[in-house]
């Protein structure tokens, strides 16, 4: 969710997922991926995984998805599409290399690296509507006020995501904490 918080019990909701959490989304998606089979991943939930992943890939661009919700004029999120075609291409890449049931695509370093791009982009362009909506001065919500902005639940502890994030918020003059 994406909400403003004037003070206690002061909260206004600007957008929400319209579907899969993006935790949710890191879960299946590194569980179709297979990552479990691998020792190094095993004791991780999907997003630590798929996080950890995409730190040894070597063309990180190789998988390019599309920005979800990119022309709707909100604040809303959607990961349900990220996932679906998340599932497309790892199918689409287990044909070409044959994989086996029990395997893993060769490149899943740069799928992950992919696939994590796409979420902390869209995660940013819906992150940046709402700030800009906050801080528009004929809105009146934070007057001379430095805004806050705060990132939790458990894609906060996405390094990439909340690096991306922070580097948002600093354009807009936003102190972030997590």
């Amino acid at each position: 969710q994406l909400a403003l918080v004037r003070g206690p019990g002061r909260l206004t909701l600007l957008g929400q997922t319209l579907d899969d959490a993006p935790g949710e989304a890191f879960d299946k998606i590194a569980r179709r991926l297979r990552l479990y089979v691998l020792p190094q991943y095993r004791a991780w939930n999907g997003g630590q995984a798929i996080e950890h992943a995409a730190q040894s890939a070597v063309c990180p661009d190789a998988y390019d998805f599309p920005l979800p919700l990119a022309q709707q004029r909100n604040c809303n999120f959607s990961f349900a599409g990220i996932k679906n075609n998340s599932f497309r291409a790892i199918r689409a890449r287990e044909r070409l290399e044959q994989t086996p049931p029990d395997g893993i695509i060769s490149n899943y370093n740069d799928f992950c690296a992919g696939l994590l791009q796409a979420v902390s982009r869209h995660l940013m362009h819906r992150t940046q509507r709402a700030l800009e909506y906050c801080l528009r001065p004929e809105n009146g919500l934070f007057g001379d006020a430095s805004p806050t902005l705060v990132v939790s639940g458990g894609v906060a502890n996405n390094d990439v995501i909340y690096r991306n994030i922070e580097h948002l918020a600093g354009q807009y003059n936003c102190r972030s904490y997590r």
